[in-house]
């Protein structure tokens, strides 16, 4: 997909469509919740204190809140590919494929992203996780 036809298929009303309209979203917040605190559990279990967090592809921005409510202590950096997103949420524009940081995230998300790159740039995406991940990644 280039990335004009990416900006057009990830327009406001794809947003509306998956996140805003009850009869079409494609979850809910308290969905978003439990994933949140699943982390936050897990990371606490194998020990991990998370100071970074790194959302690739947050969307609307739905993890947000949740993570920040369960890492009180950490940032939180929203990267997302879609124009609309990052002018509306206030994200930083960039992909799961191309971002780059000066030092890893203790915490990496990428929930749901992967399935709209094709194959080369999906595995490239793989690839930059462990660069960005110093500790987990929720995938």
């Amino acid at each position: 997909m280039s990335d004009n036809e990416h900006q057009e298929r990830f327009d406001e009303d794809y947003y509306h469509r998956y996140y805003s309209d009850p009869s079409t979203r494609v979850s809910t917040p308290s969905y978003y919740r439990r994933v949140a605190r699943f982390v936050a559990a897990y990371c606490d279990y194998i020990d991990i204190p998370v100071t970074r967090i790194l959302d690739l592809g947050c969307g609307t921005g739905e993890l947000k809140s949740p993570l920040e409510a369960e890492f009180r202590k950490a940032t939180y950096l929203g990267v997302e590919r879609s124009r609309h997103a990052c002018e509306k949420y206030g994200w930083e524009n960039d992909c799961a494929s191309t971002f780059w940081a000066p030092e890893p995230f203790d915490l990496v998300m990428c929930h749901d992203v992967l399935q709209y790159l094709d194959d080369k740039l999906a595995n490239v995406a793989l690839a930059n996780f462990s660069t960005l991940t110093s500790q987990a990644l929720y995938f």
